[in-house]
């Protein structure tokens, strides 16, 4: 009796059902995984899994690959989802799409490769991994209904492209005339990168164009490092006045402040 997984995707869907990733090992429910949607690729929630029937497991389509090794939301949090659309009398993929949609909007690059002996003329077997658009969508899932490639999903790491030191200050840089890009050029060595040479003429209090001969010269260059990750959003309580005192409420004392007074009083 083959095991399924259910997934919820960021969508006004109930979880669907497919079988667990190939030759990878099963992971806790909470952990995100990908699976295959509408000719690409899509990440979604795993909030269950479940024993089917052999036919049904034949009907099943496999998951790619999963995201996480560990639960990104803890179990009881993804039973909370189906729960409160059920409340909410809504689909779960709504509100999952509301709680936490920049956590399945992470770009992940669907890479496919051909099985060992597999005849697969547009891949090498067991060579390197392509890139899964490279395939026409019906031609792909031909090829996972015969079970002749091998599938798996790549974080792509977000990139920003900011300006660093390329080469320290030589002879090149001296005179007064070159003053400008000495002052620039020691504030980039001193903080290592900048976003851009506006913000680094900023910083040094010299005109732009002594950033840009920097870079003209060897000195500054452009390179692509690895984005922070995007800050939570902060939730700032609204201030509301204080509830007027009924008249005659009398403020709850000693033992009895938990069972007298204003709910406001027992609540504080």
């Amino acid at each position: 009796m083959p095991t399924a997984i259910d997934v919820l995707l960021p969508l006004p869907l109930e979880p669907l059902t497919y079988l667990p990733p190939v030759g990878r090992s099963m992971v806790p429910v909470g952990a995100r995984v990908v699976v295959p949607w509408q000719g690409g690729a899509r990440l979604g929630l795993l909030v269950g899994t479940r024993t089917v029937a052999a036919g049904r497991g034949l009907e099943l389509k496999e998951a790619i690959d999963w995201l996480d090794r560990e639960p990104f939301v803890r179990e009881p949090a993804a039973r909370a989802l189906r729960d409160m659309a059920r409340h909410a009398a809504v689909p779960a993929g709504m509100v999952l799409a509301t709680l936490a949609p920049w956590a399945f909007q992470e770009e992940v690059r669907h890479e496919v490769r051909a099985v060992a002996g597999a005849p697969v003329p547009e891949l090498a077997a067991e060579g390197p991994w392509v890139d899964a658009a490279s395939l026409e969508p019906e031609r792909l899932d031909f090829l996972r209904a015969q079970g002749l490639v091998e599938e798996r999903a790549v974080r792509v790491k977000a990139q920003r492209r900011v300006l660093v030191p390329a080469a320290p200050a030589d002879d090149g840089l001296t005179g007064a005339r070159r003053e400008n890009q000495r002052r620039a050029l020691a504030l980039l060595v001193e903080l290592e990168s900048v976003d851009s040479a506006a913000a680094l003429a900023r910083g040094a209090d010299v005109p732009e164009s002594a950033v840009r001969a920097l870079v003209t010269k060897g000195y500054a260059t452009y390179a692509e490092i690895e984005a922070p990750p995007p800050a939570l959003p902060r939730v700032v309580a609204e201030a509301r006045p204080a509830a007027p005192v009924a008249a005659g409420a009398v403020p709850p004392e000693g033992d009895g402040a938990l069972v007298g007074g204003l709910r406001r009083q027992r609540l504080a």
